[in-house]
Order: C-alpha cells, then structure tokens, then sequence
C-alpha cells in the first residue's frame, strides 16, 4: 500500500500478520489491565485548573504494560518472533534493556539459548532480568552502531543463530501490535491514543491494528527531545509535508534522554508506518518527564520507567493547551473525552534509592 505521503508498505500482510501473532500468543502474554482516571486528577498541584472548570472532563485509561511479563511489552514482540523458530535455534539480540530482558525469557520458554549485546550503560535492573531469564550478556560501547557491529558479529561466528531485532522487524511490530486488540477489546470507544515513539515498533503495530478496527482513532507518538532539547527527529520529519522516504533515517539521531528505552531511532520498515498512519508527535522534555513520573508514582500508584513517563508527559502538555491560545498545536487531542495511553515498562532502577534508603536505617 503506498502510504499519505508516498511510502510503500504491504498493509494487508501486516494486518494479517498481526491476526496470527494475536493468536499465537493467546495465552502465553498476559492480557494487561486498564485504569481509568479523570485527566484532572493529573494535575493534583492545580485542582482550579480553568482547563477542568466548566465540568467538560476528560477519561484517561491506562494501559499497564508495566505489568506484563518482564516488565515490559517488550516480550510481546521477542515472543511472537521466536516462536517461530525451531526449538532450541539459538537467538541473538541488541537492546538498550527491555529487548534484551523479553528476548532472554522468550528464548527460555521456546527452548532456545539467548545471547544478548547490550549497552554499557544499560540499568542494572534490565541485565539483572536478562540473567534471571538465562540470557548471555555481550556488553559493548554506548551507540546504536556499536550494538548492531557487536550482533552482526555474533551472528557470524554462532552457526545457524536467529537475530531478533528490537523493533524493525515485521514479526516484532505484529507482535506489539497485540496491545491495540486488547486495549479496544477494553476500551471500544477510545478516540485517540497515545504511544511513545522510539525505534517505532511499538507504535507502528499499534496504528494499524487501531486503525485497522477504527480508521477515525487518532494516534499520537510521544517523542522526547533529549537533554539537548533539540532532538525531535521524528516529529522535524512527520511535520515536513514531503515526508521522509524509508531510505532518510539514516538521518535520525537519537536522543540522550532519562528516557533510555526511547534512544532508538525509527528503520526502514517502521518509518513508512509512522509517517503513514500517526497522526501527530508531540514532544517532551527531560522535565515534563520527571513531573509525569512523579504523577504515575504519586496519583496512579504505579511504578514506571520514565519511557513509559513520555506518554503521560505528552498528555498533560496537551490538556494544559486546552481553551488557551497555544491549543492549536494538538487542538483534535485538547478537545477529546476518551484517551489511551500506552504505559509500556516498569523496569527503573531503583537502586539509588534502597540506598539512600539503607544509610539512613
């Protein structure tokens, strides 16, 4: 299918691929639960608000893939994809963490052995996971270049070894598109949703089942712009009206952000989906992050990891638009009643604060 703005990608296979992942892991993910919440209540520092004021209330629900197995949806992607390789096939596989963690327990329920490059500065708690699940960890220097060397690498020298990419990989995105059947199975009449956006796996699936099950959804990335504040690559290139071809994202940077599942960047299959079927990226700062993070914690009682933050940090800076002359920014978003956000890990480090905690006993 040739895409709005003139990239090409099968969207039947794709569909269809999603309906054969949604079946292959009946069962083996867990179906995540939803919680629902007034938008008001992200606000628990302003409760006069005139953006509340006139009663016009706004529903968020919460998807808790923090919930799901390893912590993150992750395993819905590593999971479908290794379930379609020979039992005991040895897989390989380059993660800034939470890839890393899904694939090792993927590979341990097919049977398979799992041999994991991740990032020097991937969070204990990722590669503490990985190890649980019985994965090899190949650690290599901190770019996305050095990640992929180190598995092509590997891949190389293991004979007959699978690589699972992290999001760039047609069986990855029908596996994480799983999250939009089940959340519209919950929330039929959701009118937009909001997905952060890093490599793109996650939210491509997401748009084409959603859109697939109801073309007038709305679907939002969530893209932070790192410490810099000027690394927004993929909204520069949704905006532009001529679009990026799948051959540009050699161009996209990634970001350095507190956010680290988000430092990938969109490849060659996700690219056209994104540009194609999103609606709209809003960007975030490190701040907006923290404060989402904070309000996850506080109000919703929910441990997140601050990728997951990005969703929620993009929704509060769109209902502060709401009734003010900025709001032509996301004007759809600031006006909708029903809105889903995708909280897709909870796999933070926390091991500042036992510590902190541990000085003072």
């Amino acid at each position: 299918m040739a895409g709005r703005r003139g990239d090409a990608y099968d969207r039947a296979a794709l569909l269809q691929a999603c309906r054969e992942a949604e079946r292959r892991l009946k069962g083996r993910v867990r179906y995540t639960a939803v919680h629902e919440m007034l938008a008001s209540d992200l606000f628990p520092s302003q409760p006069a608000l005139p953006q509340f004021s006139n009663g016009d209330e706004t529903h968020v629900f919460f998807k808790l893939e923090t919930q799901q197995l390893s912590g993150s949806f992750k395993i819905r992607g590593a999971l479908n994809a290794i379930l379609q390789l020979p039992s005991g096939s040895h897989v390989i596989a380059h993660s800034s963490g939470n890839h890393a963690a899904a694939v090792a327990l993927a590979a341990r329920v097919h049977d398979c052995e799992a041999t994991i490059v991740v990032p020097a500065s991937a969070p204990r708690c990722k590669t503490d996971l990985v190890r649980q699940f019985g994965g090899r960890l190949e650690f290599c220097e901190n770019s996305m270049e050095a990640r992929e060397q180190r598995t092509e690498a590997l891949r190389e020298m293991i004979p007959h070894a699978h690589v699972i990419p992290p999001f760039n990989d047609e069986r990855v995105i029908a596996g994480q598109s799983t999250i939009a059947a089940e959340f519209l199975s919950q929330v039929p009449d959701l009118e937009a949703i909001i997905v952060p956006v890093s490599g793109g796996g996650m939210i491509s699936g997401i748009a084409l089942v959603a859109k697939h099950f109801n073309p007038q959804i709305k679907i939002y990335a969530a893209e932070p712009c790192g410490k810099t504040g000027d690394r927004a690559d993929v909204y520069n290139a949704h905006r532009r009206p001529d679009g990026l071809g799948p051959s540009s994202t050699d161009t996209f940077i990634s970001p350095d952000t507190i956010a680290d599942g988000l430092r990938a960047t969109p490849g060659s299959i996700t690219w056209p989906i994104i540009n194609d079927l999103v609606d709209a990226v809003i960007v975030v700062d490190e701040t907006e992050i923290v404060s989402a993070m904070q309000i996850c914690f506080e109000q919703l009682k929910l441990v997140v990891e601050p990728s997951s933050a990005v969703g929620v940090a993009a929704l509060r800076q769109a209902l502060l638009l709401r009734g003010t002359t900025a709001a032509h920014a996301q004007p759809q978003l600031a006006s909708m009643h029903r809105i889903g956000v995708i909280l897709c890990g909870a796999n933070v480090d926390l091991g500042a604060l036992w510590h902190e905690a541990n000085a003072h006993t």
